[in-house]
């Protein structure tokens, strides 16, 4: 950016994001891990987390899936069997929310623990501004990649762990999650480095000093 605009023309503010993701924060968070792969998902994270979940097991984690809405129906199906009264699925001692996509995350973000997630700005900057470690995989087909690059900048500054697409497998991710899960009090601390918390402010002061309001 700097070749386009100028080292003094920017300035870093991070993503402004709902002020509940911030303000209602509960001080102990539940042990969910949140699983999305973004408003389209993608069929072979979803069917790399089906055979993921059984791994979970001895975690007792609470799992909230966000599947994409082109790949719930299918795996629904898949879990079926497992579905009991107001639509929990109970499947390897596993509670677990399936849904296709969630609208409105600032409501659950501030319950979650952990996550796995893409690597979209405003992904990244919510799971930040609520202190959420995460494995991030990038979607591959980005425009210049720059999911990547979010998650690089993330993992370099050990806050977050970065798993390419094509390396997805059920044992890597099973392995990463125990690294957040014992190393989770390093990754908040790093997480917290990285949160702003004050992007509208930010934004709205430098836009007034410069005599844009």
């Amino acid at each position: 950016m700097e070749k386009y605009f100028g080292k003094k023309s920017i300035i870093y503010s991070g993503n402004p994001v709902k002020t509940i993701t911030i303000s209602n924060k509960p001080k102990i968070k539940r042990n969910i891990l949140l699983i999305t792969g973004g408003s389209q998902g993608s069929k072979k994270l979803n069917l790399d987390i089906l055979t993921l979940l059984p791994l979970l097991k001895e975690l007792k984690l609470e799992i909230v899936w966000s599947t994409g809405k082109h790949n719930y129906e299918s795996i629904y199906q898949s879990l079926k069997p497992h579905v009991h009264k107001n639509n929990i699925i109970i499947y390897e001692g596993l509670n677990i929310r399936l849904e296709p996509y969630i609208d409105d995350l600032s409501n659950l973000l501030p319950e979650v623990k952990i996550a796995i997630s893409r690597a979209g700005a405003m992904s990244i900057s919510e799971l930040i501004a609520n202190e959420i470690p995460t494995i991030y995989i990038p979607y591959p087909y980005a425009t210049h990649n720059h999911q990547y690059e979010n998650a690089k900048f993330i993992t370099d500054n050990q806050a977050g762990l970065l798993l390419n697409e094509t390396e997805v497998q059920p044992t890597i991710m099973h392995m990463m999650i125990n690294t957040l899960i014992s190393g989770y009090q390093n990754y908040c601390n790093n997480i917290k480095k990285l949160n702003t918390n004050s992007a509208i402010d930010q934004i709205v002061t430098e836009l007034s000093n410069r005599g844009y309001l």
